[in-house]
């Protein structure tokens, strides 16, 4: 397994305190990157960058997904935040990439401790972690609403309401009349906390438009007045789809706060066209009947009777917006006949209308081979968009055979340098050999691909074309984010082609993280052991770098093969060794590992312990007493370290011993975030009383001391007193013969025991007896036995006798009873 550790990850705890108590400020952690192959089950590695910031700061949110411990995409993940006033998340749904990993932004809204929740659709698999909040000093009200996000027609008529709740950091609601700013449009991080944009102060983070600005998006008050600690803002939506977030600011003596609430404005209205036919012949009879489902932004159908406009001709772009070919306004995209004009193809009806949100039309090919672009386009009750669908009309010629080429063999991915575009020719040829003329259709498909590729940005295929003159179909393959290999074949009805392919290459380095074998080895005093180090190296959009790249490793202590293996099989995977040995003065048993490549740019760390046998034992949890009676218990934890003050290796075994309780030993484990280990200690029954004082029974049994220590190393030492009870009279009892004759003189002893069987010393005993004669020695002490002896008695005469023993100590107080028959 090669795991990478941080010391972020050690004492990011520490340090976020501190920083927190100075000033406020986040704390970043990185998150542990661990190989978990043979796990089962399905979990998620939960982080944030940083994990403490100030009230309307922002933190990165990731969700690394495993299944089976193997890192898995397409998990949708859902993050929630608790207080749900806490903040709000840039996307509170996400997918995960081909890593495993899903991510959203964090935008905290209120002070304290907030707890962030991803969990996985389907499996209910869930992860938490803690977030610290500081208050900012513009930040000690809160403002909440019951919805974070609204969604509306981007149609510039539609009203909603944004209801917030106002309150100071009392948790009381505003006064009456609290002025409350509101501002919508783009979305910006308000620097002066003053509700505004402040050109040349604030800063810009979601420019709707990419003019360089910030805009407004719809229509809002610009102020409101709360009334019973709430405030209710109408918001009119603009006449264009895209997000507005709304930023409300509270600015009074009493409570400065803020709160942005995003309203997402969705398109208008939307076609979506099936025809029954997807390719026509050029004859001037065939027909394709197309079938219009037409909704509204919000997945609802339209009213009945709402009139979309039919036009088919030439691919022209529509300027103004009326469905029409507009001369000296619209503009003409493409030009089939190459006469700068815009021509119609076929017939069509000039527009048709919904009922139940479906219309239907027949449009007729026209007679010359050509792709015909229908545009559908809605101009009613201020709805407004439109699609155009392709459709080939194709001269009546039949292929029996396709040779595909390319003129690239390989491309770069995008964005990385290099060429990122290939063109890939078709030629068609008829039963005779001969090549087909133009206008005769071929569809292009990518059968197998890495990701992203598409042909001329349009999609992965079947992508359609029509031969020229020379028989010849052609179009660009565009590469993706994605590095690997790209299958192509060409197709004309069921004319299949051979395959083609084109390599998409990675791109230079950008990414590097490292991973050691072991977190942590037993090699401190040892000299020439090994521990695996691995590198993964990926271009800017995380493939594997192409191979031979090489990376360089170094440590701080012990020595490191510079490089052992360069990037090969694809995978971006670089390996060396490092080599135990304490050959530098500063060993402190943490060893750190720096990979670098990109001649240093690129480049990553992380760290493992090589530790010694364990030299410092502590203990947590110890009890300083029980009852001895050998139930009583309780739970320790027992935590080594090395003479470096490192954790000891998972699997360092430690003995523990008392005289008169059950301490055992047991085993370090993990090694990597601790070495402990919890065991049990367990009271006895004493076979003697341990503290005897001479004068009464201190309730003491015994004073015992329980050691836990590593063969050749440290040991520690804990002592615990074991507490007896008072006087059982089941169990305490006069040792003595039931008959006599005249005149025998009979002697006796007392026991004296607890009620669980502890000998009970220091109880002082007097005993007496019916009849003449009095008990000789009738004033005893029990010893460490609990024995008393020197008890005798003389028959005085025929007949029955009762000797009592009474337990004057205070935890006695109970009277003995021994009957003797005379005769």
């Amino acid at each position: 397994m090669f795991a990478k550790k941080s010391l972020n990850v050690l004492y990011a705890g520490i340090y976020c305190m501190a920083l927190f108590v100075l000033v406020l400020a986040g704390c970043s952690s990185r998150s542990t990157l661990d190989d978990t192959a043979g796990n089962s089950g399905t979990s998620i590695v939960l982080t944030a960058s940083p994990t403490l910031i100030s009230a309307n700061g922002t933190t990165v949110i990731d969700a690394t997904v495993t299944v089976d411990g193997t890192a898995t995409a397409d998990q949708i993940v859902t993050f929630t935040v608790s207080p749900v006033i806490g903040g709000t998340f840039s996307a509170s749904i996400d997918t995960t990439d081909a890593n495993g990993s899903a991510g959203t932004t964090f935008t905290a809204t209120t002070t304290g401790s907030i707890t962030i929740t991803a969990t996985i659709s389907g499996s209910g698999t869930q992860q938490t972690l803690q977030l610290n909040v500081g208050e900012g000093a513009a930040n000690i009200g809160i403002i909440s609403t019951d919805y974070m996000t609204y969604t509306m027609l981007g149609n510039g008529i539609d009203v909603t309401n944004i209801v917030v709740t106002i309150k100071d950091s009392d948790g009381n609601n505003a006064p009456d009349n609290t002025m409350i700013r509101v501002i919508a449009g783009e979305r910006f991080v308000d620097v002066n906390k003053d509700g505004l944009w402040t050109e040349g102060t604030d800063s810009l983070v979601y420019d709707l438009n990419n003019n360089g600005t910030w805009d407004a998006i719809g229509t809002i008050s610009a102020t409101a007045f709360t009334s019973g600690g709430t405030v209710t803002v109408p918001y009119v939506a603009s006449a264009e789809s895209g997000t507005s977030y709304v930023l409300l600011t509270v600015d009074d003596n009493n409570i400065q706060a803020s709160v942005e609430v995003t309203v997402l404005l969705v398109a208008n209205s939307s076609i979506d066209a099936d025809p029954d036919k997807t390719l026509l012949l050029a004859n001037g009879i065939d027909v394709a009947t197309f079938t219009m489902t037409v909704k509204d932004g919000l997945d609802s159908a339209v009213a009945d009777g709402t009139v979309i406009q039919l036009v088919a001709g030439e691919e022209f772009r529509d300027v103004d917006g009326n469905g029409r070919w507009s001369v000296g306004t619209d503009e003409l995209t493409g030009d089939a006949n190459n006469n700068n004009v815009w021509d119609s193809y076929g017939s069509i009806p000039t527009s048709v209308t919904t009922t139940s949100g479906v219309a239907t039309f027949q449009f007729t090919a026209g007679s010359e081979p050509a792709t015909v672009y229908i545009k559908m386009t809605v101009v009613d009750l201020g709805m407004t968009s439109s699609i155009d669908y392709a459709i080939p009309m194709i001269a009546d010629t039949s292929i029996n055979s396709i040779f595909l080429m390319t003129d690239s063999m390989q491309i770069a991915v995008t964005q990385t340098g290099g060429m990122e575009v290939a063109t890939i020719f078709a030629t068609g040829y008829d039963i005779t050999g001969r090549k087909v003329g133009a206008g005769v259709p071929i569809n292009f498909h990518i059968i197998d691909q890495p990701g992203g590729v598409t042909f001329n940005d349009a999609g992965t295929g079947p992508f359609l074309t029509y031969t020229d003159a020379q028989g010849v179909a052609s179009t660009q393959v565009h590469s993706g984010t994605f590095a690997g290999t790209v299958k192509i074949r060409a197709s004309s009805g069921t004319v299949l082609s051979e395959a083609s392919y084109i390599l998409v290459s990675a791109g230079p380095p950008a990414h590097i993280v490292i991973g050691s074998e072991d977190c942590n080895v037993p090699y401190w005093d040892n000299v020439g052991e090994e521990v695996a180090i691995i590198a993964i190296v990926s271009d800017q959009w995380l493939n594997p770098v192409n191979d031979s790249t090489v990376v360089y490793f170094s440590t701080d202590e012990g020595t490191m093969k510079s490089h052992q293996e360069r990037t090969k099989d694809w995978k971006g995977k670089a390996t060396s060794t490092w080599l135990s040995g304490n050959n530098v003065v500063t060993a402190d048993g943490i060893v750190w590992i720096y990979a670098e490549t990109a001649g240093g740019t690129v480049l990553d760390s992380t760290f493992f312990y090589n530790s010694h046998s364990a030299a410092t034992l502590t203990i947590s949890g110890w009890q300083t007493q029980m009852t001895a009676n050998g139930s009583d218990n309780f739970w320790i934890t027992v935590d080594a370290v090395d003479l470096n003050g490192n954790y000891v290796i998972d699997g360092t075994v430690f003995k523990g011993d008392a005289s008169h309780m059950t301490a055992v030993g047991g085993t370090f484990a993990d090694g990597c975030y601790s070495a402990s280990e919890r065991v049990k200690v367990v009271s006895k029954v004493l076979t003697k009383d341990y503290s005897l004082s001479g004068g009464n029974d201190d309730g003491i049994g015994a004073i015992d001391m329980a050691t836990y220590w590593v063969k050749g190393g440290g040991s520690v030492t804990a002592i615990c007193t074991l507490l007896t009870a008072g006087t059982s009279t089941d169990l305490s009892k006069i040792d003595g013969q039931t008959a006599a004759a005249v005149g025998e003189t009979i002697t006796f002893k007392v026991i004296i025991k607890d009620r669980f069987s502890n000998p009970l010393g220091d109880h002082t005993l007097n005993a007496t007896a019916t009849g003449a004669n009095p008990v000789v020695g009738a004033t005893q002490t029990t010893d460490e036995y609990g024995e008393a002896t020197g008890f005798s008695w003389t028959a005085p005469g025929i007949g029955d006798f009762t000797i009592t023993v009474s337990d004057t100590d205070p935890r006695g107080l109970v009277d003995l009873i021994l009957k003797v028959k005379v005769e």
